[in-house]
């Protein structure tokens, strides 16, 4: 046994839990579908309580699979209007209401 060699093998959570590598998924939410829908009892971007809201559907289901894996998120939206009845809609907001600080923790959500 002359030509043995002892490699390190990486695994995905040896990087998350002793390299404390980082991980904050981005999430961007295309609005401009609600664009299409013209009647008011049925947009599916509603904050009504009670009300089915598609997007906030899917940012929940993208948290419940990241929960594990990161307390941050950034999140982004297009297709919007980020100031009610007023001027065009938007090609870049964040989600937080601050583009400079487009970060939420998951935790903030629930």
């Amino acid at each position: 046994m002359q030509d043995c060699s002892i490699k390190p093998f990486f695994t995905f959570l040896d990087f998350k839990i002793h390299r404390k590598l980082n991980i904050v998924p981005i999430v961007v939410v295309d609005y401009s579908l609600s664009n299409l829908t013209f009647d008011e009892n049925k947009c599916i971007h509603t904050l009504k309580e009670g009300a089915q809201n598609d997007y906030k559907d899917v940012i929940d289901s993208l948290i419940k699979g990241y929960r594990h894996i990161s307390d941050y998120m950034m999140g982004f939206g297009m297709g919007a209007k980020t100031i009610p009845k007023k001027g065009e809609a938007s090609d870049c907001f964040s989600l937080t209401g601050d583009i400079f600080n487009p970060v939420f923790s998951v935790d903030d959500l629930y």
